[in-house]
């Protein structure tokens, strides 16, 4: 049709023909149709496929996102399944251990009460650190305190000559502590000092100074250890430390003379047990 109009236009001026022809007769108008629906076709044919194209695309994309999630899914339900496989062998475990010193200690307290008494500390240990491992992040001072008394009991069955005075200041009792800070400091104590002179004793001291709360050790260096090695066990307090305190704890451990020393020190907290409310 623009053709035709243009045609006729330029006939119009200068009487002369640059276009073929052509009326506004059916067959043209026909063919101009066509024409209009056939580009219309294949413009709507491209659309429909790019549009199908991004469809499936966006459907694999979707597809392979769902099988990804899938596959963390189960991934995520096995790690589950061992996780609670390793919950259960983990109170198993301790279970059996403790069932079987009770078992000893009941036969060997008559014909043994040394070894029953030792058997006897021990399972309380045992217990503790059960406890403390699945228990709050705090504990009250006192009930590691009572963990050392079973601990120097096993050491002094075990070591008639061993000394070690242990000294808590009224008061620092009831502070609240991460649990095997004391204990730690005290089994490192009976491993590498020597405890065996009763004039020269190790100490232990629990005492406030201002806004914290001062875990002291100093025992006699034992022979023949190098008091200057790693100190795995100390080195894990420190760590545990600044875990839960940050830059408000330390701890600091060093050769005096014949002595080593270790002093730990943590913000004063007073022990503040879990209230259960009463029901209605």
């Amino acid at each position: 049709m623009a053709s035709n109009f243009a045609d006729r236009l330029l006939g119009y001026i200068s009487e002369a023909e640059f276009f073929a022809s052509a009326g506004l007769d059916e067959i043209f108008i026909a063919a101009t149709i066509w024409r209009g629906i056939y580009f219309m076709g294949i413009g709507s044919t491209i659309f429909l496929f790019q549009n199908r194209v991004t469809i499936l695309q966006q459907a694999a994309e979707m597809q392979q996102a769902a099988s990804n999630a899938e596959v963390q899914k189960s991934k995520l339900a096995l790690e589950l399944a061992n996780a609670r496989n390793a919950y259960l062998q983990a109170q198993i475990n301790p279970h059996f251990m403790l069932s079987s010193l009770s078992y000893i200690y009941d036969h060997t307290r008559k014909s043994a009460p040394t070894v029953a008494q030792t058997v006897h500390y021990l399972s309380k240990l045992l217990r503790y650190a059960l406890s403390s491992e699945r228990g709050p992040e705090k504990i009250n001072i006192s009930e590691e305190i009572e963990q050392v008394e079973n601990l120097l009991k096993i050491t002094r069955i075990k070591k008639h000559n061993s000394y070690v005075q242990f000294n808590c200041e009224p008061g620092c009792n009831k502070v609240q502590i991460i649990p095997f800070v004391l204990l730690s400091l005290v089994e490192n104590m009976l491993k590498h000092g020597d405890l065996s002179n009763p004039a020269i004793p190790g100490s232990i001291s629990v005492f406030r100074q201002e806004e914290n709360l001062i875990i002291e050790t100093k025992n006699l260096k034992s022979d023949g250890i190098n008091d200057t090695g790693l100190h795995t066990g100390l080195l894990n307090i420190q760590q545990r430390l600044a875990h839960v305190y940050g830059n408000l704890a330390s701890i600091s451990y060093f050769s005096e003379g014949q002595f080593f020393r270790t002093t730990v020190r943590i913000p004063f907290e007073s022990y503040l047990p879990l209230q259960i409310p009463s029901s209605i």
